[in-house]
């Protein structure tokens, strides 16, 4: 997932100046005035730069912190990756951290529900007249929450470092929210988040980046100044040299040290505006991806998402027949599941005192050898209308049209005969805007198992 995430709106010169370039030019001058007198004088390439002029010494220290920078920058999602504890995770210290990340975790989840507890119990009890401490146990319950959502994932495996697991949390919040598989699905979701919206995406990575990368330059230097001292023996020399040596070397340390700490700051900074970026635009996404059947409730929503993702990731599964990317008019199943039913739908306006209703119509012919029994129909209006009660009815073109009711939301309109058809027809009115709300919810697999009924549609008029 940083792989995906390390390069958002293209700002490719303000994210290595400030992210990579602007450490390693301080640490190059550290390391300059620090490292430099760890070396003997007479070491080759000493004499050689001291033979420099001034104008050359600093285009050779230009070179350096450029070709540092470049290398760090490449580097970036390695180096993303080793703060996070991947590629040591299975070891017996990163088996050690990650059983004291999910002790923190559960620990976590444990206050969180003692407090709930806590407050409900006060509520129960004492109601309003200790609004106070109320407070305060929200207030506690509230810290507590936002805490364990930033830096830990709801079921999903902790890792073995603290920036590990707020990243961890942030690449899988779509999953556990929306069903959205952030892996396969972000590199789409870059093109529909807006300029604006990426740069600051790209700012706060660009923050997190300053401070892993002066992390692992401080921690380069510490190394560089262990070995050159043990190696040359200068800072044996005298009681004070080796002083200053430890100095440095502890400061070099903690240095490293803190830098990664803030550096989980600016992750959860990061990880919040990956999160709002797919709470914000993910609808847009939808619509990039040629869906125009948008979800009305979060269990719809999660379905759709989760079979674009599957598609996106592993392509057609052999036993899953393809959503529909806009609602059908009709649906129609029948048994046997394999029959063909071909249908043609169309509609008309109304007349007079009705001229605000529409009516539907829908010709489902049975074009097999076999019998379609149980034939079933459900009618989806088009938006803006909601079907009119007893307004259904279905004939078969030489009988009167018989009354229908929906049983489960679903008209049962009975058998076809080979090479015979029926006609099915209702109304539909206008409904005020502030009601469509929840009118329709998307298939989640589970709501229509006969979508799987192998239907041919010759659309007339809009349908």
């Amino acid at each position: 997932m940083t792989s995906l995430l390390s390069s958002l709106s293209g700002e490719f010169t303000k994210s290595l100046l400030l992210g990579t370039f602007l450490p390693v030019v301080v640490f190059v001058v550290l390391g300059l005035a620090i490292g430099l007198p760890l070396l003997p004088p007479n070491l080759m390439l000493l004499e050689e730069f001291k033979a420099l002029d001034k104008e050359w010494l600093t285009i050779a220290a230009s070179f350096l912190a450029v070709l540092i920078a470049g290398l760090l920058y490449n580097l970036n999602i390695p180096i993303i990756r080793l703060y996070e504890g991947y590629p040591w995770k299975s070891s017996l210290f990163g088996q050690f951290c990650c059983s004291r990340k999910s002790q923190e975790r559960k620990r976590l989840r444990t206050l969180r529900f003692r407090l709930q507890v806590l407050r409900n119990a006060w509520k129960s009890f004492f109601g309003d007249t200790r609004k106070a401490q109320i407070d305060k146990i929200e207030a506690s319950l509230t810290d507590v929450s936002l805490l364990l959502a930033e830096r830990y994932s709801a079921n999903f495996e902790v890792l073995p470092t603290r920036l590990g697991n707020t990243l961890s949390s942030a690449e899988l919040y779509s999953l556990q929210q929306y069903g959205l598989d952030a892996i396969p699905l972000w590199p789409r979701m870059v093109a529909v988040i807006p300029k604006d919206y990426s740069a600051g995406i790209d700012d706060a990575k660009s923050a997190m980046d300053f401070f892993l990368n002066a992390s692992v330059l401080s921690g380069l230097l510490a190394i560089f100044l262990i070995a050159a001292g043990l190696w040359y023996q200068r800072p044996f020399a005298s009681r004070d040299s080796f002083t200053w040596w430890i100095g440095e070397l502890l400061v070099f340390c903690l240095a490293a040290w803190q830098c990664y700490r803030y550096s989980d700051s600016r992750a959860a900074a990061w990880g919040s505006m990956i999160r709002a970026s797919f709470d914000l635009y993910r609808y847009e996404l939808l619509k990039q991806l040629g869906i125009k059947q948008l979800p009305v409730n979060l269990s719809a929503e999660r379905a759709v998402w989760t079979a674009i993702s599957q598609q996106e990731s592993f392509g057609d599964m052999p036993a899953d027949i393809p959503e529909l990317y806009s609602e059908a008019r009709f649906w129609i199943a029948a048994d046997p599941p394999d029959l063909v039913l071909a249908t043609s739908s169309g509609m008309q306006a109304g007349a007079g005192a009705a001229s605000a209703e529409l009516s539907l119509f829908c010709k489902v012919e049975n074009t097999s050898g076999v019998e379609a029994t149980k034939v079933k129909l459900r009618v989806y209006p088009p938006d803006g209308y909601e079907f009119k009660w007893g307004s259904a009815s279905v004939t078969d073109g030489s009988n009167a049209p018989l009354p229908l009711e929906p049983s489960s939301s679903t008209f049962d309109i009975g058998s076809i005969l080979p090479s015979r058809y029926l006609i099915f027809a209702c109304s539909a009115i206008p409904v005020p805007q502030k009601n469509l709300a929840g009118k329709r919810s998307v298939s989640n697999g589970k709501e229509e198992p006969e979508r799987k009924q192998k239907v041919s549609e010759e659309r007339t008029i809009g349908i």
